[in-house]
């Protein structure tokens, strides 16, 4: 499965070098070879490591590069978890070739039009609320007026889960509804 998200990176960008790695203890020693990441596909079940060790070890060690998970749990829990431990999307394995293209050639090039948007670390430790980075995406999106079923195709992710997210965005800053998360973001440097 590896070779084949491989292969679909290097089509949705043939400019970048993707290199696959099988066992997180080499990862160090392929970085040293091929140079700096600019993406990370990583399976929570890699050889090496637990999951949500290396999620944290990426996103410490490389946080520019956006990190995906590609898991063969189709559990929505499994993803809410990945992603609120770090992780920028969530792919299922069971997907067809083509969904798994959509997903990382959608979230990568959503990602260069909205990341003027995202919080900075650096405001996130003084003092202001933290948002998952699923929260940070939201943000913007509802700022742009769009509805949840456009936010769920503009990530690729189900209106369901756009709905859980923004349950809990709400809950996390206090507020009841999109004007009112608006103005707190307004208020508070998120936009």
């Amino acid at each position: 499965m590896c070779e084949a998200v491989v292969f679909l990176l290097c089509k949705i960008d043939p400019s970048k070098k993707v290199i696959g790695v099988h066992d997180y203890r080499k990862l160090q020693e392929t970085i040293l070879k091929n140079g700096q990441p600019e993406i990370f596909v990583i399976d929570p079940l890699l050889m090496g490591i637990n999951g949500l060790t290396a999620i944290k070890q990426i996103n410490t060690n490389y946080p520019e590069a956006p990190l995906i998970i590609f898991s063969q749990s189709a559990h929505p829990e499994a993803q809410d978890y990945w992603l609120n431990a770090g992780a920028d999307l969530y792919i299922e394995k069971t997907n067809s070739s083509q969904e798994i293209f959509n997903s990382i050639r959608n979230y990568l090039s959503w990602k260069k039009k909205t990341s003027k948007f995202c919080i900075s670390k650096a405001l996130s430790t003084n003092g202001l609320i933290k948002l998952s980075k699923r929260q940070n995406q939201l943000t913007p999106l509802i700022y742009e007026g769009l509805t949840n079923e456009e936010i769920a195709k503009r990530l690729d992710i189900s209106a369901h889960t756009v709905k859980v997210h923004l349950w809990r965005l709400y809950k996390k800053v206090g507020v009841n509804s999109r004007t009112q998360l608006i103005k707190f973001a307004r208020e508070n440097g998120y936009l």
